[in-house]
């Protein structure tokens, strides 16, 4: 059975390099007054969070990212934190495609063995990623989708 890493190779996100994604995010926020700080400075204290996160927990989840960044921009209310996580998740739906070359790969690998199994390092939630693979076209029935922060190991583990 083949396998797949699903960020960067099934899916690519159309802002260019991943991290873009967080400049457009604090954009959002401070269009909609959830955060006063600049999209630039968002975008580098949530990449600080992530580092950080990566520090504490061998595989962090999107809520500990932002249990770290909360506290990086100042303990921001926990309901202006769920809008910027909600966002971040939606983006992050938005921006994304199928591959079209691996696409390609993908289906004749399951032609060939019934079924791929799909990688990820990334933190976001299991469920977001099962259904963006699902709503794209990628993600069949029978796939197996292995997610780091979800079954505590990661491809780097030799897992």
């Amino acid at each position: 059975m083949d396998s797949y890493d699903v960020f960067e190779t099934a899916l690519l996100r159309v802002v260019g390099e991943p991290t873009s994604l967080f400049f457009f995010l604090g954009q959002k926020a401070a269009q909609e007054g959830w955060l006063t700080c600049l999209p630039s400075s968002f975008k580098d204290l949530r990449k600080e969070a992530e580092r950080e996160a990566y520090r504490r927990h061998v595989h962090p989840d999107l809520d500990q990212i932002y249990t770290i960044l909360s506290g990086l921009l100042g303990l921001p209310s926990p309901d202006k934190m769920e809008k910027l996580k909600k966002e971040e998740l939606r983006m992050e739906s938005e921006w994304s495609r199928p591959n079209p070359t691996v696409l390609k790969f993908i289906i004749e690998s399951r032609k060939r063995d019934g079924r791929v199994l799909f990688l990820s390092d990334m933190y976001l939630p299991r469920g977001f990623v099962e259904s963006n693979l699902r709503d794209k076209g990628i993600l069949s029935v029978e796939d197996a989708l292995y997610l780091s922060n979800h079954d505590e190991v990661g491809k780097s583990d030799g897992g």
